[in-house]
């Protein structure tokens, strides 16, 4: 049976729902534990990442990781409400099969490396009461050594982990190496930023161009050295040329000369 842990970073994340009626907790301490776990998965479903592709910007932290710390493995999990999903796994073999890249979260060393703001470091995984009878450590994968590092939303939530294993059992982590971890995690957490910034710029630039081709004005703009870089339909129609064309030209250029001295 899981245990709930409270840790200094101030949120507190939770267990599934099952492990909470099994907790020994009170109806209130239930439902406040459920409330923050909405809150958690509410953050990491904003970032819209879960089930997407492989991207190269995980995948060189990934890399990176198990550079520095000499292991085979080091991984990007997210903890979604029933299972675990790998956004970057470096060293595992998952032959690029989208349903290959989640586990049950209920088996999931990350599940348990989310609940505290600090690295969880497990230097032998078959002592380790919590995760000796896990299938990764009792199965082919062998794994014995894992260190993950939460990854931290601006909330406090703690959506995954930045994590690095091995096949064998190694000592506890330095407190240097695990700062070096945490300072990775927190790149994965701007690269995440990143990344929803520019699919919200995208939406915002659909939108955009959405409405100004549905009205039945000239809208261009232009860049400070005169030249256009959006004309949207009507203009095309009226003036009777490409898009191409309108870009070689300046916004000068597309104006009547009766009209330019207003504009200057």
């Amino acid at each position: 049976m899981s245990t709930l842990i409270f840790a200094r970073g101030g949120f507190i994340n939770t267990l599934p729902q099952a492990d909470a009626h099994n907790s020994g907790l009170d109806l209130p301490q239930e439902r406040e534990q459920q409330r923050l776990e909405e809150q958690r998965l509410e953050a990491l479903y904003s970032y819209h990442i879960l089930d997407t592709p492989f991207e190269a910007a995980f995948d060189h932290i990934t890399r990176l990781a198990a550079r520095l710390f000499e292991v085979p493995m080091a991984m990007v999990t997210l903890i979604d409400r029933d299972r675990q999903w790998f956004k970057s796994c470096y060293g595992a073999d998952y032959g690029g099969q989208a349903e290959a890249r989640e586990t049950e979260r209920s088996i999931s060393m990350c599940n348990v490396a989310i609940r505290s703001s600090e690295v969880m470091v497990v230097p032998n995984a078959t002592l380790d009461p919590r995760f000796a009878h896990f299938p990764q450590v009792t199965g082919e994968a062998h794994l014995r050594f894992y260190a993950g590092a939460p990854l931290i939303h601006p909330s406090g939530a703690r959506l995954g982990t930045l994590c690095i294993a091995d096949t064998r059992a190694r000592p506890m982590l330095e407190p240097e190496e695990q700062a070096t971890l945490t300072d990775l995690a927190a790149m994965v957490m701007d690269r995440l930023g990143m990344r929803l910034a520019a699919s919200d710029a995208e939406a915002s630039e659909a939108r955009y161009r959405f409405l100004t081709n549905a009205i039945p004005q000239q809208v261009w703009t232009a860049r400070p050295d005169g030249g256009l870089d959006y004309v949207n339909q009507r203009s095309v129609e009226y003036l009777n040329c490409t898009p191409e064309q309108l870009f070689e030209w300046g916004w000068q250029d597309v104006l009547h000369p009766d009209d330019l001295a207003l504009c200057l």
